[in-house]
């Protein structure tokens, strides 16, 4: 069994896997308590000490509204101690009521009792404003005896023992935030101690490993290294493979045959970028993927004229069409009369798509009649007109939908398109729509087989000059 590059560094490795994943458990330890203080700091000594100085200053404002309230009524003042007894002291005392129960306090019986005070001095002020709450209670002896007693017994004397006891339940919450912040501390000290003995240790390991495997490791790699840099150059050296006994001798075997299988997949890219397409590949293997990648190179190089060739004459036919249906614009426009429109714009369709013959039928009542006709004969019946579902155009009509027949016999031609007896390997039947409406059709006939784009032009073009035509209907 032979002591393979495996074994070797498996060794090594684990061992720096080994504090590897002890440096990381002991920083994801300390950076979750981290963390954790964070979230104490965020979600909790902020936001509570926010709101002990609002509740504050809300308790001192709302003492000095209050007797307002009595001695110097204003109906603006009144509003605002209304609102802060319905809206902002329910919710700064429902906040500090969720975060005290976070608060990490000698005495929290203090914080209740102080919260309980705050709630006392509110109600006896929610009192004031209901007993003073009308003109006719203003001018009340023993409501305005009332109010006094309350002002001076209750309001005046108390609000500020409480505004000092909430200072020093603030006082209280910044020492607990100092307690955390020592705590973050330390555990940020300890996390970079740790990380520090344990980040030495890895580099001890990691260097006598190095020192070891390197004359077992390092010197056939970095012969094998210099031949891959010179093909990554581009260069296909001369190599001969390592007389070694394990892995790295197999890496030299192999690229010692990758270097000829290389040298002649070279001489098959020259050949075809010569053009000599009849030269053929042999592939090392059925996973020979270079090989294949050339082999299919031919394949696609040979494929690429004709494909420019199919992707020009798309671009034309589009080009053309694009061009057509801005002509067609012109036409549709420079029309007051739909006669006169309907037959320029019948010639000159027939005349782009090569047709020679056509007809124009629009919608009257329930019947298709014949406006306009574009024919090489007078064969064409000028009175023509056509049912729902007669003949194909009659079809076209009621199922809105194009119908293009290629290579139709005469006599079919005949029979169903009153085209005339003109001879026609193409027949076809173009829905004019305005607003999703088929309001008539347009028939042609051609000595030539339509194809997909002219098909799609007229389909256009008829959309077009239904729109226009619903303009002369309406």
């Amino acid at each position: 069994m032979r002591f393979n590059v495996g074994i070797k560094l498996l060794t090594g490795f684990s061992i720096i896997i080994l504090f590897t994943v002890l440096n990381a458990i002991a920083s994801f330890y300390l950076l979750d308590k981290a963390q954790e203080i964070d979230k104490v700091f965020t979600d909790v000594i902020i936001p509570s000490e926010e709101y002990l100085k609002e509740l504050k200053m809300k308790m001192s404002s709302s003492e000095k509204l209050s007797r307002n309230w009595f001695f110097q009524p204003r109906e603006e003042e009144k509003k605002v101690l209304l609102e802060m007894h319905s809206t902002e002291f329910p919710y700064i005392l429902a906040k500090l009521d969720t975060l005290k129960e976070s608060w990490v306090l000698k005495d929290t019986a203090e914080v209740n009792s102080s919260l309980r005070a705050v709630n006392e001095i509110i109600t006896a002020q929610e009192i004031l404003t209901e007993t003073l709450s009308t003109e006719e209670d203003n001018s009340n002896p023993e409501k305005i005896d009332y109010a006094i007693m309350i002002i001076d017994r209750i309001i005046s004397p108390n609000t500020p023992a409480i505004v000092a006891r909430l200072e020093t339940v603030e006082s209280d919450v910044l020492h607990m935030s100092d307690s955390i912040a020592k705590d973050k501390d330390k555990a940020y000290t300890t996390l970079k101690r740790s990380n520090l003995a344990l980040t030495f240790l890895l580099f001890l390991v990691g260097g006598l490993s190095t020192l070891i495997l390197s004359r077992k490791i390092t010197r056939p790699l970095s012969s094998i290294q210099q031949v891959l840099d010179k093909m990554s150059d581009g260069e296909l050296p001369e190599y001969e493979s390592l007389k070694i006994k394990d892995e790295l001798g197999d890496i030299s075997k192999s690229v010692s045959k990758m270097i000829i299988a290389l040298k002649s997949t070279v001489s098959f890219a020259k050949e075809i970028g010569q053009g000599n397409f009849e030269s053929n590949y042999q592939k090392l293997s059925s996973r020979d993927e270079l090989g294949e990648a050339l082999i299919d190179m031919k394949n696609d190089l040979l494929k690429a004229k004709e494909l420019e060739e199919i992707r020009t004459k798309e671009e034309r036919e589009l080009n053309w069409k694009n061009e057509t249906v801005a002509k067609f614009a012109t036409v549709l426009r420079n029309h007051d009369s739909f006669e006169e429109l309907s037959k320029q714009f019948l010639s000159d369709v027939c005349k782009t798509l090569n047709a020679m013959a056509g007809t124009i039928l629009i919608k009257s009542k329930k019947v298709l009649i014949q406006k306009a006709a574009y024919a090489h004969s007078s064969d064409i019946n000028p009175n023509r007109t056509i049912e729902i579902g007669e003949g194909l155009a009659g079809e076209c009509w009621k199922s809105g939908k194009m119908i293009l027949l290629n290579n139709v016999e005469d006599s079919y031609l005949e029979i169903n398109s009153g085209l005339g007896k003109q001879s026609a390997l193409c027949l076809i039947f173009c829905p004019i729509r305005a607003q999703g409406e088929t309001i008539g059709v347009l028939e042609m006939g051609s000595f030539s087989e339509m194809t997909t784009s002219q098909a799609e032009l007229l389909e256009i073009l008829c959309d077009n000059l239904g729109e226009t035509v619903s303009r002369y209907m309406n």
